[in-house]
């Protein structure tokens, strides 16, 4: 029961990467976005990207920053804010393979406890990108290392009541299966569409929404 829980928070506050809207062909080097989607709750993300150049691999690496947080229930405890970097891993004329790796601290709260995290997360998204376009099917994982846990009067009352206040290790992570698109609006307005499936690292399914659809949007300066 209480590692389910766990589990359910891991993807509540987690965002999606956006590895998928970024490394298409442009001559700005900053970009804001948002987006708004279920994942499985609902939730409202902003960030902000740099293009960076990158002598060594030959490919333009993009680092981001992002807060995320409950729709309905806005602030620190239902939030999470997410360190990352972008880049191709492989090109061949628009066919593309990318990778974001992120590091993130989460907040959620229930009626059973309140839930901080420590995680890293990687996606990779394979598809073909044009400069006005892309579709591309994706694979994300993360792995949730620490989780700090102060659990509520009702869930001691009814589950455990010697139970302990603290950081535990991390239950594991979350898979996430999808596909994607986007186009350019404008000369430089983005809007991207994803659609993902949510697993257990083992493969079981989770409680709460059976997938993650989400929307956004990106202005390039």
């Amino acid at each position: 029961m209480k590692k389910g829980l766990i589990l359910l928070f891991t993807l509540l506050t987690s965002a999606s990467l956006d590895a998928q809207t970024t490394l298409r062909e442009n001559s700005t080097k900053n970009a804001v976005y948002g987006h708004l989607g279920i994942n499985p709750s609902t939730l409202l993300t902003v960030g902000y990207q740099r293009y960076l150049a990158d002598s060594v691999f030959n490919r333009e690496i993009i680092v981001f920053s992002e807060i995320s947080s409950s729709l309905f229930t806005p602030g620190p405890k239902d939030s999470e804010i997410k360190l990352g970097g972008i880049i191709s891993i492989y090109e061949w004329n628009k066919f593309k393979i990318i990778n974001s790796l992120n590091f993130s601290y989460g907040s959620a709260q229930s009626i059973n406890f309140d839930s901080k995290k420590l995680a890293v997360g990687d996606e990779l998204a394979i598809g073909f990108y044009g400069p006005k376009s892309f579709v591309a099917t994706s694979i994300e994982f993360e792995h949730v290392y620490l989780n700090h846990l102060k659990h509520s009067d009702y869930f001691k009352d009814t589950y455990f009541s010697d139970v302990k206040d603290g950081w535990y290790k991390g239950l594991g992570g979350a898979f996430q299966f999808g596909i994607e698109t986007g186009f350019t609006l404008k000369k430089k307005v983005d809007i991207h569409l994803e659609l993902k499936v949510p697993f257990t690292e083992k493969f079981n399914s989770y409680m709460g929404s059976p997938f993650h659809l989400t929307l956004g949007g990106r202005y390039r300066f």
